[in-house]
């Protein structure tokens, strides 16, 4: 990605030279093109380092919706039922959420809801 922009203001470079523009004012644009391709790969990395905590936190909604699918499965006092029924609405609600975001943010998650009911 910093290939084109160098050559961009390369060219940008020769053209204020023959403006009559100083070398160091070429020079200068030169610099602050630099400076901001690597803000650009800083914004990048960052970016990815939340997409890489957004599909983290993916994986873990989705063990926290099949634990809570165990739990109503096993549970047997009616109070317990009733428990496990509200902790499973709010997994599954919390992993739809987290898919949401990473289906807005233009990330490919695999999902296989048939698995969940078979895994647990």
């Amino acid at each position: 990605m910093g290939a084109p922009y160098r050559q961009w203001f390369s060219g940008v470079s020769e053209r204020l030279v023959r403006w009559g523009q100083s070398a160091s004012r070429a020079l200068h644009v030169e610099e602050t093109a630099a400076a901001r391709s690597r803000r650009q790969t800083s914004a990048e990395k960052e970016r990815c380092k939340e997409d890489a905590a957004l599909m983290a936190s993916i994986a873990a909604a989705r063990r926290e919706w099949q634990q809570a699918y165990r739990c109503f499965q096993n549970a047997t006092d009616p109070d317990l039922i009733d428990v496990a029924i509200l902790n499973l609405g709010a997994a599954e609600r919390r992993y739809m959420y987290l898919l949401k975001l990473a289906r807005l943010r233009g990330l490919a998650v695999e999902v296989d809801l048939s698995r969940l009911q078979t895994q647990v």
